[in-house]
């Protein structure tokens, strides 16, 4: 749909998902996708610019209590 004419003048944010972990990317109506990491445990881990290897957006850690 990004790509296609017709939408040219509509502002539209995409979005993948994985039905066993959940979302995994977001690209905005900037182009600048978001792609969301997963530990082990299906926590989410990371939020990173363009791919897996880019600019940390957000980080998420996980504190539990009696650890």
């Amino acid at each position: 749909m990004r790509t296609d004419s017709t939408f040219k003048d509509y502002q539209i944010t995409t979005y993948s998902y994985d039905p066993l972990i959940g979302i995994t990317s977001v690209t905005p109506p900037s182009g600048i996708r978001q792609v969301y990491i997963y530990d082990t445990t299906g926590k989410l881990k990371e939020i990173r610019e363009m791919s897996k290897t880019g600019n940390l957006l957000k980080e998420f850690k996980y504190k539990y209590k009696n650890q």
